[in-house]
């Protein structure tokens, strides 16, 4: 399935109007070079934001510009923030850019936008069924998620979570109230976001389990 780029337009203050692609993990705006979208106009500083893809969606965030970054009226500043189909995007505050995202119409549509767990490993931004987790997880919880994230459907014993959460430590030096601590501490962080979701199951005896998003 062909899946079109989301982009940008807008009319510039010289009355020139533009067009840009967003097919980068990460671009950013700025007055002049090395901006992948270049802006010449004073309002706008050097490296003044940055859009990045994630498999969450697209994210903005202001680069301490000189005269800020909005979405709509709503001023950002350097933590992430989700960008929507149609939402306008004012830097400086004197350009507007209209940002458009073909993919995220398509998926609304079809009922799987924001549906169960994604992780930007990268960032290590995590979003349950499309709200963000904040603040971010500790490394441990990190590990512990990113483990059943990516075992589907498996049961994860406490030896495969003392591997990944503490894996420079001795095993037997690491006891079960300690995993059994960071189990309850990461799904009470779950639990916290979207408290009318179980994502984690305990299957006593055994270990547990990332729950299906069905």
């Amino acid at each position: 399935m062909t899946t079109e780029t989301a982009f940008l337009t807008g009319k510039l203050p010289n009355g020139k109007s533009g067009k840009w692609l967003l097919d980068k993990d990460s671009i950013e705006i700025g007055r002049e070079a090395p901006a992948d979208i270049i802006l010449p106009f004073p309002t706008i500083s050097r490296p003044h934001a940055r859009i990045t893809r994630t498999p969450a969606g697209y994210f903005i965030a202001d680069l301490e510009s000189r005269n800020g970054t909005c979405i709509g009226r709503n001023p950002i500043g350097g933590e992430a923030q989700p960008l929507s189909n149609e939402d306008d995007i004012v830097l400086g505050g004197a350009i507007t850019l209209r940002f458009s995202d073909p993919e995220q119409v398509a998926r609304s549509a079809r009922g799987e936008r924001g549906k169960g767990i994604l992780i930007d490993q990268a960032t290590r931004l995590v979003w349950l069924d499309g709200t963000l987790l904040e603040p971010p997880l500790s490394n441990a919880q990190m590990a512990l998620l990113l483990l059943l994230y990516h075992s589907p459907g498996q049961v994860i014993s406490h030896a495969q979570i003392v591997a990944a959460a503490w894996p420079s430590v001795d095993p037997g030096g690491v006891s079960p109230a300690a995993i059994e601590g960071l189990i309850k501490r990461l799904r009470a962080r779950l639990h916290k976001t979207r408290p009318d979701k179980k994502y984690i199951r305990v299957l006593r005896g055994k270990g547990i389990q990332l729950e299906s998003d069905d």
